[in-house]
Order: structure tokens, then C-alpha cells, then sequence
């Protein structure tokens, strides 16, 4: 767990999925598939458990998130966000011994949609 919270906190330096205060949060609770903080703690809780199992983490929240990220010009949050699932989609991978054409096979397509959104967030800043 504390190897997980290390990870985040070095992957997505400019997303904090603590600090935002329940203030904040308490406005938008009725409507969470749209709160960037609500979707944030979903993706903390696919990287646990993808962590915990030993699965491919689902990229769903982590698309969600960086999709919010993005209405809310908030670039770096963006890339943040798709490196930080490619990490853990190429942890999962050098866990597993993909070969190369396993990799291309199984996991490219996954990550390949979080490359292209890092090239077009780099463009806005």
C-alpha cells in the first residue's frame, strides 16, 4: 500500500488525490462521473486493486480523468494521468514476461490511446 501511495505521488506529482478538501467535493458529489477528485480516488482504487491481483488495471477511470483533466485545462494533470497508466500497464508487463509480440498483441492497444492523448496535451501547454 505505502509502495502504491510512494508510486502515485512520484508518478502524478501535480495530482494530489488527498488534498483537495470536502468542500470542494461535497458540491459536485451528486454528479461523481464528472468530479475530476471523485474519479481520481476511482483510479487510485483500479491501480490498488490491479496491484493486489495481478491484473491489467481497467484504463476506464484513468481515460475518465484525464478527459476532466483536459475540459479543465489542466494539461499537466493529463499527462500526468496517461504516464502514470502506462506505468502501470509496463509494471504489469515486465511482472508477466510479455514477449514482445504478446506485448503488441495484448497490452499496445491499452496504452495507445493514453500516447496519443500526451502528444495533443504537450501541444496545448
Amino acid at each position: 500500500m505505502r509502495a502504491l501511495d510512494t508510486l502515485i505521488t512520484k508518478s502524478i506529482k501535480n495530482v494530489n488525490f488527498l488534498s483537495v478538501s470536502t468542500s470542494e467535493t461535497s458540491d459536485v458529489k451528486a454528479d461523481e462521473d464528472t468530479n475530476l477528485y471523485s474519479i481520481l480516488k476511482k483510479c487510485k482504487q483500479e491501480a490498488q486493486m490491479a496491484d493486489e491481483s495481478g491484473i491489467l488495471p481497467s484504463p476506464k477511470y484513468f481515460q475518465q480523468a484525464a478527459v476532466l483533466s483536459r475540459k479543465e485545462k489542466k494539461y499537466e494533470n493529463e499527462i500526468a494521468i496517461c504516464k502514470y497508466y502506462i506505468k502501470l500497464v509496463s509494471q504489469y508487463v515486465s511482472i508477466n514476461n510479455f514477449s514482445k509480440a504478446d506485448f503488441y498483441e495484448k497490452v499496445e492497444r491499452e496504452i495507445d490511446p493514453f500516447k496519443k492523448r500526451i502528444y495533443f496535451a504537450k501541444k496545448m501547454l
